[in-house]
């Protein structure tokens, strides 16, 4: 990590001006090898003119200016194709950031449907071990009612044929009360009368 940021402030120190301490801009080289922006060269030899001799600003070494102005000093193509690859590379650390971003984000809504999914499919299982619950407190209500309806029945039955039972006992014995009256009744009549309850 220390190595990566050492080189980062490496490769911003040469892709530096060294007058206006700014990233280069249209980078131009003296002889000595030193580059400048050539705004900044032209602001430094703002009061030379062509073929004067000017001091470089950091070695002070002395260079010619051009007959066609600075203009026709040397552009640097490496500090240019140093700061184009930086360029490249920030380009595409920002569309691997943009990826991993949206890798991380499909990710997460995944791990989201796979959580939605499984608690959809333990609310299904509950939802059918419920139903079977249910259908097996139903089975067992239906024949205990089956059953008790059955008792019912039977009771019901037992107690008609009790009743009848009753009845009849009732009517034969009312019968032979009406017969044993009738007896005494006939004994007592004179001959050729009826009783007149058999009237």
């Amino acid at each position: 990590m220390a190595e990566a940021s050492d080189l980062s402030w490496r490769a911003t120190e040469i892709l530096t001006c060294q007058m206006c301490l700014k990233e280069f801009k249209n980078a131009k080289m003296l002889p000595c090898v030193h580059s400048f922006c050539l705004d900044c060269l032209q602001g430094h030899c703002k009061d030379k003119a062509p073929g004067d001799d000017v001091a470089c600003p950091v070695c002070q070494k002395e260079f010619r200016i051009p007959d066609t102005e600075l203009e026709a000093l040397p552009h640097n193509f490496f500090i240019q194709n140093l700061i184009d690859a930086r360029d490249d590379i920030n380009r595409l650390q920002q569309e691997l950031r943009s990826a991993l971003d949206s890798e991380t984000s499909l990710q997460k809504q995944l791990e989201q449907n796979q959580a939605k999914e499984k608690q959809r499919n333990y609310r299904m299982r509950k939802a059918k071990s419920d139903a079977k619950k249910k259908e097996k407190q139903m089975r067992v209500k239906l024949k205990l009612a089956s059953e008790t309806e059955r008792d019912l029945r039977r009771q019901v039955t037992e107690l008609q044929q009790q009743q009848l039972q009753q009845v009849a006992g009732a009517h034969e014995r009312t019968q032979e009360k009406t017969v044993k009256s009738f007896n005494k009744t006939a004994g007592h009549s004179k001959p050729g009368t009826f009783p007149s309850m058999l009237c």
